[in-house]
């Protein structure tokens, strides 16, 4: 169990259990060793977001003003760490997406580790219906892959976009996570909702 201590720049959380401790949040991110855990035939997923306590996802539309100090250190500090990012058109377009990684200090320790600059992002849609109209795709060294159906149009973008086709039948998360595997070298893959999506990978 972990509580909040210091700024957004110097995050500390505070461990209770099992010894109490204090704890940097890049430290304790970067030591889980994620990857060794990655199935052969998908990436090993994560799923994060923020909740109020009576269950809402959102304020006003937005997820942000769920959110503290403490949950943007860990939100940015996971980004950091895995080879992709989830997210449904939903979301994609209510939150606005920008670049995956801001900060050129967190691409750099990226290119320290190993690692492209910073994480694929990766969208599904059932409906081929894309917001490309939000900054992720207007960004040039952004690395984006669509898993929709036949038809998808992208229109005039400047990031790096992968469209995969799936026919109707294939149209899953099964899919969708054992092709990031196989064809992108995906081994850890952050979900970040919305709702649905998340429930959809619980199903």
């Amino acid at each position: 169990m972990l509580g909040l201590l210091g700024s957004e720049l110097a995050m500390d959380f505070r461990q209770l259990v099992p010894e109490p401790a204090t704890v940097d949040v890049a430290e304790l991110l970067a030591s889980l060793e994620l990857v060794a855990g990655a199935p052969a035939d998908r990436p090993y997923t994560l799923a994060n977001f923020v909740a109020s306590a009576d269950g809402r996802a959102t304020i006003g539309g937005r997820s942000g003003p769920l959110g503290d100090d403490g949950d943007r250190a860990m939100f940015h500090g996971l980004r950091e760490q895995m080879d992709a990012v989830l997210a449904g058109t939903s979301t994609l377009r209510t939150e606005r997406y920008g670049r995956i990684l801001g900060k050129e200090e967190r691409r750099a320790r990226r290119r320290q580790r190993g690692l492209p600059p910073e994480p694929l992002a990766c969208v599904i849609t059932r409906s081929g219906h894309v917001p490309t109209d939000i900054p992720l795709f207007d960004e040039p060294e952004a690395r984006v892959v669509v898993f929709g159906p036949e038809g998808v149009e992208l229109g005039d973008v400047r990031a790096r976009v992968d469209v995969v086709t799936l026919e109707p039948g294939q149209m899953t998360l099964t899919t969708a996570l054992g092709r990031l595997r196989t064809d992108y070298g995906v081994r850890t893959l952050l979900c970040e909702g919305g709702p649905t999506l998340f429930g959809s990978l619980l199903g």
